[in-house]
């Protein structure tokens, strides 16, 4: 960690843990609204290979960030705001994924190929509001196998 030009300044060559690997740099200002950006690389080999970067950036007060990540032919896409210090500390929310099955993760689980998207924005008490989508584009095959009369 080092701090020059009133910002202190991260960088992380390599990690390694049981769950992922990761590599990533963060700056924050020294001095209020204490600007601040990131870069997060994370790598996991199993069950299934996947990689993941998250960005951040804006003020203390309010941190943008997106987070995107793959496996296979599976993908995720969370991006927000994030407030820790606001009365709503999730301002906004977006998430979404495609070609999720869940058998890739859990052993036992069923196979699915899951979409979802979803838009949010906290409201008081902490709540959040707002629509989200789910589907099951493998839904159909999963059922003309267990039923031939449909196949």
């Amino acid at each position: 960690m080092a701090g020059a030009q009133n910002v202190w300044r991260l960088q992380l060559d390599s990690l390694v843990s049981p769950w992922a690997s990761l590599r990533g740099q963060a700056s924050i200002g020294q001095d209020a609204p204490f600007a601040l950006s990131g870069h997060l690389d994370a790598s996991h080999r199993e069950p299934v290979p996947a990689n993941a970067a998250l960005d951040v950036q804006g003020q203390l007060e309010a941190i943008q960030f997106k987070l995107g990540a793959t496996a296979r032919d599976m993908s995720l896409l969370a991006s927000g705001e994030v407030a820790p210090f606001a009365d709503k500390q999730l301002p906004r929310l977006l998430v979404a994924g495609q070609g999720i099955d869940p058998a890739q993760w859990a052993k036992g689980a069923p196979t699915a190929r899951l979409a979802f998207s979803g838009v949010f924005e906290q409201q008081p008490g902490k709540r959040l509001l707002g629509t989200f989508s789910l589907n099951n584009a493998g839904a159909a095959s999963s059922i003309a196998r267990s039923c031939p009369w449909l196949g």
